[in-house]
């Protein structure tokens, strides 16, 4: 598949639904909460309010609401940052039936519906909206600047405690990298890559070359088909022995913080093999970061979790609204 880089000429989609999403809390979604936690009824005829504990939670998940694909008078969908540390957005739905007595159920990641909230005789998150140009601040607050950080270290794994090193060969159908996934501040609107480091050395010869590239990654850590950015890496340019070869890679700014990513060393031209990669095996794993391997020029590819890790640098810095919030 093709993926076209995000242009910077407007704002992004993401900014465009967060300040109306900001909004339609403020005005609409709290007190749609308030609503739906005022009264259910227990066994004895009394009024009583839904538990703290569930308007607390579905105030939370609104608040963090970075995008909204269903809103009604009894149900709410949304999509809100990752939770569980494998980089995708997390999808959470609320929604009653309507008729009383019923409970308000919660479903998380398209799992079994929960009941959150049983015997429910009110329920209503009609919604007050506004519309405000990207990018403005909801009225009373001041506009927070967006600030790009220094540049710094994103990712890395170089020699931890504990693991060996390997070599992986490069040659026409095998090739090697890293699926890597950078810790950002959670107030990031873009992220850009600056340059990379791998360890490489020759393989006899030097009758070769490997393009190195960022891809985008799937869900299962893989590299797909979409090549952001590239540049080629010679076997004459590598010395005998294993050494950091830095590279500058062109078209990685306004990078999505929600994409993840993998470096591949793939095979470009030569005979037979045409460099060495190095990476580590059985070493303390480093977080949000596996060796990936294909042996048929990328028509699939086997990851490492936990075991094996490539010896690798990513560069970069990230732009923030307001000072960045870890």
């Amino acid at each position: 598949m093709t993926r076209r880089r995000r242009s910077r000429t407007g704002h992004t989609l993401a900014e465009v639904l967060i300040s109306t999403l900001v909004v339609s809390v403020i005005m609409g979604g709290m007190s749609s909460v308030m609503l739906l936690s005022t009264r259910v009824l227990n066994n004895t005829g009394a009024e009583v309010c839904v538990s703290g504990e569930v308007t607390d939670q579905i105030t939370t998940d609104l608040n963090l609401a970075r995008e909204f694909t269903e809103r009604t008078a009894t149900a709410v969908t949304m999509k809100v940052p990752d939770r569980d540390g494998d980089g995708q957005a997390e999808t959470i739905r609320y929604s009653w039936s309507g008729t009383a007595g019923d409970p308000l159920m919660r479903v998380y990641n398209g799992g079994d519906p929960v009941p959150v909230a049983d015997d429910v005789h009110h329920f209503d998150l009609s919604y007050l909206t506004m519309t405000v140009a990207a990018g403005t601040a909801p009225p009373g607050e001041k506009e927070l600047e967006e600030q790009e950080s220094a540049e710094a270290v994103l990712i890395s794994h170089d020699n931890a405690p504990g693991g060996s090193l390997k070599d992986y060969k490069i040659q026409a159908n095998k090739w090697c990298g890293t699926y890597f996934h950078p810790t950002l501040p959670s107030n990031v609107t873009k992220w850009k890559i600056t340059r990379i480091k791998i360890q490489a050395k020759r393989d006899g010869g030097a009758s070769g070359d490997m393009a190195v590239q960022i891809r985008i990654a799937d869900a299962s850590y893989k590299p797909t088909t979409t090549v952001l950015a590239q540049t080629i890496l010679s076997e004459s340019s590598l010395s005998m022995q294993y050494q950091w070869k830095e590279l500058t890679l062109s078209g990685l700014e306004d990078l999505d913080p929600a994409d993840t990513h993998c470096i591949v060393v793939r095979f470009n031209s030569g005979s037979g093999r045409v460099a060495k990669i190095r990476y580590e095996k059985d070493s303390a794993d480093t977080f949000n970061a596996l060796l990936v391997t294909t042996s048929n020029g990328g028509s699939s590819w086997s990851t490492y979790p936990g075991s094996r890790d490539m010896q690798f640098y990513v560069y970069g810095t990230v732009t923030t609204k307001g000072a960045p919030q870890w």
